[in-house]
């Protein structure tokens, strides 16, 4: 897995357990049956995509 760590320019990633980023995906109400499918390197990518979401609604 890859945990995401967020530096002041970009996002890069490192290897980690997916558990708990799948777990935290599951709270946040995405099925966990749409996040077995994921392979590690698609699941770093969703969780980039949220928090670039988060990010960009906290600067507005």
């Amino acid at each position: 897995m890859y945990r995401l760590k967020l530096d002041k320019y970009a996002i890069t990633t490192e290897q980690k357990d997916s558990t708990g980023d799948r777990n935290a995906l599951v709270k946040l109400g995405i099925k966990a049956d749409l996040l077995k499918d994921l392979d590690d390197k698609q699941l770093a990518e969703l969780l980039a995509a949220l928090l670039y979401t988060k990010m960009k609604k906290e600067m507005e």
